[in-house]
């Protein structure tokens, strides 16, 4: 049977005047688009008008998307690319997803359990602690654990990484094109721009789908969200300064090595997009809003910084030396990842290929403003290539703070920036008018993209061989990073659990390990424990944790010395024959109480300039009203 086809006609932008094309549309739609529209109107049920539809099919037709509907392809985009971990779980087999893992299930645990912000993990390292959070990053664990209550039948976490990882992708979609759209002039230009972002190698395949490497994985949401605010601050928009503050404290708690090799680029975006007369307000706005970053980010940061001293951090240069991990299409033959080195350096490879395409796009455009734009980020791209070339070296080797990125190659997220920016200006570049050299552009853009696609799939297609892996063999362990120990730790923490006899199934609880007596726990957390001992002689207690500057101890409400045993580094306490109580806590040292006070006063100003910032423009509101007729 035939169906009628009617057409509708719909306005099209064009170069001249509004062009129109016909787009069919089958009668049994047109059909049941009439019926939709009389149910509507006899009915209470509140559907959406069929302008509003007209509407989105005008802009999809068009290239000028509204606000929902990019919002909607970026989420749709951004699922699709991320299901593989949200039917089966954060991948266990990538590189760092076992320690992450590790650290989130006992984060978690002691949040759920009222703790606001567990720096001191009691479980990890076979229940002897952990004060890997002193120095590690939050944010991303805190927001993950918002998705506990959620998620059943989860009790290893693995559902619950996934669901933020997915999170962090679209959410770095987004946020890409928030930045772009104030960028370009087309949004359809940003909107591919940030969907092509979220599919770039190094970004999709490497930190999600290889490397596994979680907290790196989130700061490509807070870079966009840092970019967006100088934009506006250079625009004079109200609150710049306050959001350029609070994303930056974000990219600190997330992730302290990208924030490091990062920070010098909103700087010169400032400098750079800022009008030559304006040029020192500006880069005094954005640094002050860098600054209180700072300051809303150090009760974590000044604990982290000022407190090294008392864990092993000389293993963060142990192995993965820098100096054997820059790019390189030849292998290193001293290098213990060869391989890895070899596909990062042809990720780069890609990636810089395609910022280049599109650098060359945007020298076409009339504009001296994108030609402007397109410069800066070919230059930022350029300096993130330089940087993990062997070129480097003497940099690397003069900057002691450099080194502890430990990979050179880290500079891919600054690279990816740039590149998404530049894509952006490309595509908002091109039009049908095209020189040769344009075009020639825009096809090896079209290959390097391919190879994205295949470079990114390779995972996605091994997806089949979830399905008969046995997760319960990734469940998570209680082993810490080396670099987060105690510093008075000399052994293996496995091996010292076998020399004590413990095992992980031991719960918290049985603190003591002393056996000149009996020792009750009558109460235990993270940084409390009290126990009722009692002695039949003189003895010396070994407590079933890790010592850690901070702990003290109270015999029947008297001061008493704590100290590392050695070679295990587990506390120590003398005690006398007879019945006592001990308390011991884990007190705030002072690097973390002046982090407490430098975030507290920072928050307050924060406050203050939101409060006046809202008082100012209801003011301006007012006097306008007045003055309106």
């Amino acid at each position: 049977m035939r169906h009628a086809v009617r057409c509708i006609s719909i306005p099209f932008r064009g170069s001249g005047n509004c062009c129109r094309r016909l787009m069919p549309v089958s009668g049994f739609v047109g059909a049941s688009l009439k019926a939709i529209a009389a149910l509507r109107t006899s009915s209470r049920i509140i559907l959406v008008p069929t302008s509003v539809a007209r509407r989105f099919v005008h802009q999809l037709a068009s290239g000028s998307p509204s606000e929902l509907w990019p919002i909607i392809a970026i989420s749709s985009f951004g699922l699709f690319l991320s299901w593989p971990v949200l039917v089966y779980g954060f991948w266990p087999f990538s590189g760092d997803a076992q320690l992450h893992i590790n650290w989130y299930t006992h984060f978690s645990r002691q949040f759920w359990a009222a703790e606001v912000y567990p720096r001191w993990l009691t479980g990890m390292n076979h229940n002897l602690g952990s004060p890997v959070f002193f120095y590690y990053p939050p944010l991303p664990y805190f927001m993950t654990s918002l998705f506990r209550p959620f998620v059943i039948d989860d009790a290893q976490g693995w559902r619950q990484l996934a669901l933020s990882a997915s999170c962090a992708l679209i959410g770095s979609g987004l946020s890409s094109y928030a930045w772009l759209k104030r960028t370009v002039q087309r949004r359809m230009s940003a909107l591919m721009a940030a969907m092509l972002f979220m599919l770039m190698p190094y970004h999709l395949r490497t930190d999600l789908y290889v490397r596994g490497a979680f907290a790196e994985f989130w700061t490509f949401v807070w870079i966009r969200l840092i970019l967006l605010a100088v934009q506006a601050v250079s625009r004079g928009r109200p609150f710049a300064t306050l959001g350029l503050s609070v994303s930056y404290a974000f990219l600190i708690t997330t992730h302290l090595r990208i924030t490091l090799i990062f920070s010098l680029v909103p700087i010169c975006y400032a400098w750079w997009r800022a009008v030559s007369d304006r040029r020192p307000g500006i880069l005094l706005r954005t640094i002050a809003g860098m600054s209180l970053g700072v300051g809303l980010a150090s009760i974590y940061l000044l604990p982290a910084m000022l407190m090294q001293k008392y864990v092993s951090t000389e293993f963060l240069l142990r192995g993965f030396y820098y100096a054997h991990s820059f790019i390189s299409l030849s292998p290193h033959p001293f290098s213990i990842i060869d391989d890895f080195n070899m596909q990062i350096s042809w990720l780069v490879v890609a990636t810089a290929g395609a910022g280049i395409c599109g650098f060359a796009i945007a020298l076409s455009n009339r504009s001296a403003e994108i030609r402007r734009e397109a410069g800066f980020w070919s230059f930022v791209g350029t300096g993130s290539v330089f940087m993990m070339l062997p070129l480097s070296n003497p940099i690397w080797t003069v900057s002691r703070v450099l080194q502890t990125i430990q990979f050179p190659w880290r500079f891919t997220v600054i690279l990816s920036v740039a590149v998404a920016a530049l894509l952006a200006l490309g595509f908002d570049s091109f039009n049908r008018k095209a020189n040769g050299a344009t075009i020639l552009a825009a096809g090896l853009l079209c290959a390097f993209v391919a190879i994205w696609i295949h470079l990114s799939w390779l995972d996605l297609w091994r997806t089949p061989i979830l399905g008969r892996i046995n997760y319960s063999e990734y469940s998570p362990r209680t082993d810490d990073a080396p670099e987060w120990r105690p510093k008075w730790v000399h052994k293996e923490p496995e091996q010292i659990a076998q020399e004590l006899a413990l095992t992980d199934a031991m719960l918290p609880d049985r603190r003591s390990l002393d056996s000149s007596g009996r020792q009750d726990v009558k109460y235990s957390t993270s940084r409390n424990i009290r126990l009722s001992l009692h002695n039949s002689s003189d003895a010396t207690l070994l407590i079933r944790q890790f010592y850690f500057p901070g702990w003290t101890a109270q015999l029947d409400g008297r001061p008493v010395s704590v100290t590392p045993s050695d070679p295990a580094g587990l506390m120590q306490i003398r005690t006398p024959a007879g019945e006592h109580s001990l308390d011991l806590t884990l007190r705030p040292l002072m690097p973390e109480l002046l982090g407490r006070a430098v975030s507290a006063i920072s928050l307050g100003v924060a406050l203050a300039i939101a409060t006046w910032g809202l008082r100012k423009k209801a003011s301006g509101r007012s006097s306008r009203s007045v003055l309106a007729p």
